[in-house]
């Protein structure tokens, strides 16, 4: 009786969350293809990913530690790099191929049903980005902007097939990294910069922190529908204490709810919630792992891992590499209107680490654009990253700023 109570309870809490029209599984929280030209668009994304995904697994994922313009040098030759990553095979093709039209997601079976696979997608889409931004990158050390621009727009529109945080951060800030490069390198007509500003206006303007969090909730239902812990005492404990797991799985599905709240609030009142939990979170940890055996197989769900700091991270990021990159070229739109003057003060959007503008900042060689990262301080514009004057630092108390350094044009 006890059990089917438990069970009973436990049904009642997911239909509540599905009679929201919030998704109890993880395919149920993302788009899907309608229209035979959005079905085109996700086999040819979908092709090219799985490609980018092999060659960058064969190439011990070179892709992403390439930055053509690091200090030193990258660490594979550029006679090599361009040999390798000149974009005249299958993969890029394919890609330039999806650019134009319209795209509404991907469908199940290019999914599998199955998140590992939609990790697999989603990691060969972001090496797919990969060999994008670095053919984009190619062309701006040749000093050809008009080529450099026509590969930053796959590279960009690229964005909108991605739907996990960490894929799409990781993406926004290699698109940020290669419109440095192309800042550093080239001079772009006003043409080429409307037409990058129009591929800005394309990457969506959202905060993608709510949607990690339900996609997270409804990950965490179907894996504690199954089996979500291997080996055979697991199993056991699931059939001696199966009323407690239930329970157990009921108030971990509960947990999400504050977290779900929290990424409706306004940016600058996210971090010390998050941060608050993610102290106790760890602290619970360390509880449950010092917990004897029959407290963890009577309460198996009470895991640290619903408040996920790194989604708040994650949709930071994603959030300023956009603003960051679109100002930056709004403002070289202006500059070259006016003459190569810089303005006086730009509308800068919200930086999501502080709640405040983005700051803009002119010097003697240009001006940057920056928000101040994830230790949440001003630290006078230190960039880091693709393209930057910076090695990647250590530590997310290090002085940091993440934006885009510009330099004055070369008279």
């Amino acid at each position: 009786m006890w059990d089917r109570v438990e069970a009973h309870r436990l049904s009642n809490a997911i239909g509540a969350i599905a009679a929201r029209g919030e998704p109890i599984r993880y395919d149920g929280g993302l788009p899907e293809p309608h229209t035979d030209e959005q079905r085109a668009a996700a086999s040819l994304y979908a092709q090219a990913a799985e490609l980018a995904y092999e060659r960058d697994v064969d190439e011990n994922h070179r892709a992403s530690r390439l930055d053509v313009d690091a200090p030193g040098g990258t660490e594979i030759p550029l006679d090599e790099v361009r040999s390798n990553y000149r974009g005249n095979d299958s993969i890029l093709p394919l890609l330039d191929r999806a650019t134009p039209m319209d795209f509404h997601g991907f469908d199940t079976e290019q999914r599998r049903d199955d998140t590992f696979q939609q990790s697999r997608l989603e990691t060969g889409l972001t090496d797919l980005g990969l060999f994008a931004c670095l053919r984009a990158d190619l062309a701006s050390l040749s000093s050809d902007a008009d080529t450099a621009v026509a590969a930053l727009v796959p590279a960009i529109r690229l964005q909108r097939t991605l739907y996990g945080s960490s894929y799409r951060s990781r993406h926004g800030v290699r698109i940020l990294g290669s419109l440095r490069i192309f800042f550093r390198h080239t001079q772009p007509s006003s043409s080429a910069l409307a037409t990058l500003q129009r591929a800005f206006d394309s990457w969506p303007e959202e905060d993608t922190l709510r949607r990690s969090t339900l996609l997270d909730r409804a990950r965490y239902i179907e894996i504690s529908a199954g089996q979500p812990f291997p080996g055979a005492g697991p199993a056991i404990a699931r059939v001696l204490f199966h009323p407690m797991w239930l329970a157990s799985a009921r108030r971990t599905l509960a947990a999400y709810d504050e977290p779900i709240v929290t990424a409706r609030r306004p940016w600058a009142e996210r971090w010390p919630i998050i941060e608050h939990h993610q102290r106790e979170t760890m602290q619970q940890f360390v509880r449950q792992r010092s917990a004897g055996w029959f407290a963890r197989s009577t309460d198996p769900f009470k895991a640290p891992f619903v408040w996920n700091s790194s989604r708040i991270t994650d949709a930071a990021y994603d959030l300023a590499a956009r603003r960051v990159a679109a100002l930056a070229v709004s403002t070289e739109r202006s500059r070259r209107a006016h003459d190569g003057a810089l303005p006086a003060s730009v509308n800068a959007p919200e930086d999501p680490f502080s709640g405040r503008p983005l700051i803009y900042k002119k010097d003697t060689d240009g001006y940057l654009i920056y928000s101040v990262d994830v230790n949440r301080k001003d630290d006078g514009g230190i960039m880091y990253g693709f393209g930057a004057a910076q090695a990647m630092h250590v530590g997310p108390q290090s002085r940091r700023d993440f934006g885009i350094r510009v330099p004055a044009p070369v008279k």
